[in-house]
């Protein structure tokens, strides 16, 4: 009875709560949703290819989240001719991801992919 009274006689106290658990919620519910947003989906480039391989993942040191690091190349070009004996396989393709930013540019990624009309590691816009 004791916290009802003081519900009836506080309640813009009450309602005060209220409204900053409700923003409180809504704040962490809105910051989920923009880190989960882009989510661990497939780059558009490999969204055709039915397997892909990735790179062992890398130390994870202080809580920090590291992009997985890249085979050397002969490591790549090892793996990727070991995939393309195993039978089934039509083709297997080495892609190397690395970062790169050319200056005044909002471009933050790199490929080592050969493409038609394109140089091999060349900064790319998918």
């Amino acid at each position: 009875m004791i916290s009802l009274a003081t519900a009836r006689e506080r309640w813009t106290s009450f309602l005060g709560s209220f409204v900053a658990v409700a923003l409180g919620v809504a704040v962490v519910t809105m910051s989920a949703l923009v880190l989960l947003s882009d989510g661990t989906g497939v780059p558009r480039r490999l969204a055709g290819a039915p397997v892909l391989v990735q790179s062992p993942a890398g130390e994870q040191t202080g809580g920090v989240f590291t992009e997985n690091p890249p085979w050397a190349p002969e490591r790549a070009e090892e793996l990727r001719s070991e995939l393309g004996r195993l039978p089934g396989v039509d083709t297997a393709v080495a892609d190397r991801s690395f970062y790169a930013q050319a200056a005044g540019s909002e471009q933050r990624r790199g490929s080592g992919r050969a493409t038609p009309g394109r140089p091999r590691y060349s900064p790319r816009t998918d």
